[in-house]
């Protein structure tokens, strides 16, 4: 069921069911697509961490890629599914380094519809 937020003919909101969730307006330009390859760390890689992260546009150019070296030391690349060696991980971009070149970025702001 979803519930949204709707505006009374006296100006208050009111919540409503069963009626189309209210998104802000978007263009192509406000679109991106992001895609993370996780590998796993600590006791027989059982816990995830962030090994490359990509960001496309609308038009699938590329606005950001790169391998991300967890702050745990790496377990289990996951090459079966990620692609990622250890190769890739040996000069990446610290984690710390990434969230800061994330919050730079023009796409900072991130909508979630859940």
């Amino acid at each position: 069921m979803v519930q949204s937020v709707g505006e009374a003919s006296n100006g208050a909101k009111e919540s409503t069911k069963n009626s189309k969730p209210i998104l802000p307006p978007c263009t192509p330009d406000h679109i991106v697509s992001l895609d993370c390859e996780m590998v796993g760390c600590g006791s027989k890689g059982r816990i995830s961490a962030l090994g490359r992260c990509s960001i496309v546009n609308y038009n699938g150019e590329i606005v950001y890629d790169s391998y991300v070296k967890p702050v745990l030391p790496v377990t289990d690349y996951r090459t079966k599914w990620s692609g990622i060696k250890r190769k890739h991980l040996s000069n990446a971009v610290p984690f710390s380094e990434a969230k800061k070149t994330h919050k730079a970025s023009p796409f900072r702001e991130v909508h979630s519809w859940s």
